[in-house]
């Protein structure tokens, strides 16, 4: 029943309730007695406005099992397993049979939608449910509710590969003067990134700096963009102080991170890495990035980059000490290098595992009764440093071949106080 059914028929029960009961209204009183004052007239309007709980159950009595079914949806959604979401699409799909005409539901059934990565399933019920209602308040996401729905709707749009349709959203979005938010910008840019309108995007990100001047995120983008155009300088530039605020990256691996594309997720951290000189790191995303780009516009950049982070992936190359004892680093890169052969031939076979090595030497305690509880030991350490493909089987046949060949690395003596330790720590990918 729709909301003007709905309120007419309140109208009419309460008139015709009123009107019940002036037909049975009591003689008048004598007159020595003092008579009561006319109640005031009745406020239909105000009962239209504020029906009770009690009308919109009776009269509209599938209303409350929709509010059931999309609010345990809304929880089911926060859990993110699979299971879970599937669940959720599953009572989505009941309230929507139960009230079609009633946008919440079409709202939450693109969320979940979005996050079983069903992008064009996504932009299909948000439209929807901005077609039922174009001013939805949409509760529950991260955006302002007066134009969340919108936003979710360009974002699903351009995730689907839509990106005309979501330039077109998000620049209406913009329209509003309350409505300019970062990441707007940041969308837009993105967006105008995959469409090749390199001017345009470096515009929109550098707009977004300009209301969050530090914000990371914007600055990777930016230098993502300028490299893209072959302005190394300005690249370098931009890459510089997104590294300056954000010297590991971190925001560019958060689970929530929105990538548009997905694929060029690879390429950012890639480009991060090469740009903190974390060779390694650069390598194995710079080989994510092909593997799935083919002959996109980008590749030929992404092939430049990656020849250069393989030369620069030597083991020993990056070299971390850490510890109480004295090594000097020079020497022990050095000698750490030498090895670099024998740590390849263990990789050769898994180029989607990043490893990193520590091999610990201690100085040595002299005498026969020297209290050596507590104390560092000497050895070698291997681990798996980046989420991979591969087998864990065969993870663990690489990680035993190199800490094999990593024993045979002969560090030079540390130098420092008896029991003192020092860490040679770097990290080897396939080349």
């Amino acid at each position: 029943m729709g909301h003007a059914m709905t309120r007419a028929l309140v109208r009419r029960i309460a008139a015709g309730a009123a009107l019940a009961a002036g037909m049975f209204v009591s003689p008048a009183p004598p007159a020595a007695q003092p008579t009561r004052p006319a109640p005031p007239d009745a406020d239909y309007d105000d009962q239209d406005d504020h029906k009770s709980d009690f009308w919109e159950r009776a009269l509209d009595p599938s209303s409350e099992k929709y509010d059931g079914l999309v609010e345990r949806a809304a929880v089911l959604l926060r859990e993110s397993d699979h299971d879970s979401l599937k669940q959720a699409s599953q009572l989505l799909g009941q309230a929507i049979r139960l009230s079609p005409d009633r946008a919440l539901g079409h709202l939450w059934s693109g969320r979940v939608a979005d996050r079983l990565g069903d992008y064009a399933g996504c932009a299909q019920s948000m439209a929807k449910a901005l077609d039922l209602d174009p001013n939805l308040d949409a509760p529950g996401g991260t955006e302002p509710t007066e134009w969340a729905a919108h936003y979710e709707l360009a974002v699903c749009r351009a995730r689907a590969g839509k990106y005309e349709a979501a330039i077109e959203g998000l620049r209406r979005i913009l329209g509003r003067a309350q409505s300019r938010e970062v990441a707007i910008y940041q969308r837009l840019g993105e967006c105008y990134m995959a469409l090749g309108r390199l001017d345009e995007a470096v515009e929109a990100f550098r707009q977004g700096i300009r209301l969050s001047p530090y914000s990371a995120e914007l600055s990777f983008a930016l230098a993502v963009a300028h490299d893209r155009d072959d302005d190394a300088a300005q690249a370098r530039d931009a890459m510089a102080q997104a590294l300056g605020r954000d010297p590991r990256a971190g925001s560019l691996v958060g689970v929530s991170r929105i990538w548009i594309p997905t694929q060029d997720a690879p390429y950012y951290l890639g480009l991060a890495y090469l740009g903190g000189e974390d060779f390694s790191r650069a390598v194995l995303h710079f080989r994510r990035y092909l593997a799935v780009a083919g002959e996109s516009a980008w590749a030929r950049r992404a092939r430049a980059h990656y020849e250069e982070a393989l030369a620069g992936a030597v083991a020993g190359r990056g070299l971390e000490l850490r510890g109480s004892a004295t090594l000097e680093p020079a020497r022990a890169a050095s000698i750490i290098g030498k090895a670099d052969g024998a740590l390849q031939g263990c990789l050769r076979r898994t180029p989607d595992l990043l490893l990193r090595v520590s091999i610990t030497a201690v100085v040595p305690i002299k005498g026969k009764a020297a209290d050596t509880t507590g104390a560092m030991k000497p050895g070698v350490r291997v681990l798996v440093q980046e989420p991979s493909d591969t087998r864990s089987a065969d993870a663990r046949t690489v990680v035993g071949c190199a800490e094999a060949a990593a024993r045979r690395i002969a560090l030079p003596r540390p130098t420092g106080a008896p029991g003192t330790y020092i860490t040679a720590e770097f990290d080897i990918v396939a080349r």
